[in-house]
């Protein structure tokens, strides 16, 4: 997901000065190497809303109150924000398995349930993908029932990506809509009509110029 809470259609929010102080600090920030955008608002009313840093270091293209990131695994909070959607609605428990929600899964992450997978203490270890590489539900479901796992569901914490893929295809099951679907009708929506955010490849996507994304160890991703 894109974290930039942006109109879908019209002008895309303008700079607001924000209080002297509060500036040398983020500039002093930035000439640290910090590099994105500052929103502070009371209510639904923007206090100080500035940016800081290049969008992109090649182009020297500075970022803008409208630039749009990418958010990596943040996108497990809005994950689990849909879960407990589900579980207000009466589709699924907290405790449910993995197994029983989605009947197609194997291993013994079958044993696991819907608490113990948004807490990573599901035993899950390992990865099941690349993070960049697109996967078919039947072959991510395939991947994570083969990975071991270090301890019986429960036992102890593992942060693990695998986890909440499993969830999101817990969505996916019991929503009867799409992951990305159920998203854009039930998480992304803002009380004004505008959409927090979007799907960086595929929609929806969110609207604004989009900043190119550095690694700690050099290169883009």
């Amino acid at each position: 997901t894109e974290d930039s809470p942006q109109p879908e259609d019209g002008p895309q929010p303008a700079s607001r000065a924000c209080p002297r102080e509060l500036d040398a600090a983020f500039s002093a920030w930035a000439g640290a190497g910090f590099s994105g955008s500052i929103a502070v608002a009371t209510g639904e009313r923007f206090d100080c809303l500035a940016a800081y840093g290049l969008a992109d270091d090649a182009t020297a293209t500075p970022n803008t109150a409208s630039t749009v990131f990418d958010i990596g695994s943040i996108t497990k909070a809005f994950t689990a924000a849909a879960i407990y959607h589900l579980v207000d609605d009466g589709r699924l428990a907290i405790d449910d398995r993995a197994g029983a929600l989605l009947p197609e899964l194997r291993g013994p992450v079958r044993e696991a349930t819907v608490r113990q997978l948004l807490l990573h203490t599901s035993g899950l270890n390992g990865t099941h993908g690349n993070d960049t590489q697109p996967m078919s539900r039947e072959a991510a479901l395939a991947a994570i029932g083969e990975l071991e796992l270090v301890g019986a569901p429960g036992q102890r914490y593992l942060y693990s990506n695998a986890g909440y893929t499993l969830l999101a295809l817990i969505v996916d099951k019991v929503s009867g809509a799409s992951y990305r679907d159920y998203m854009a009708s039930r998480i992304l929506p803002l009380p004004d009509g505008r959409r927090a955010g979007g799907f960086w490849a595929g929609q929806p996507a969110a609207p604004g110029p989009r900043a190119v994304g550095y690694l700690e160890g050099g290169g883009t991703g």
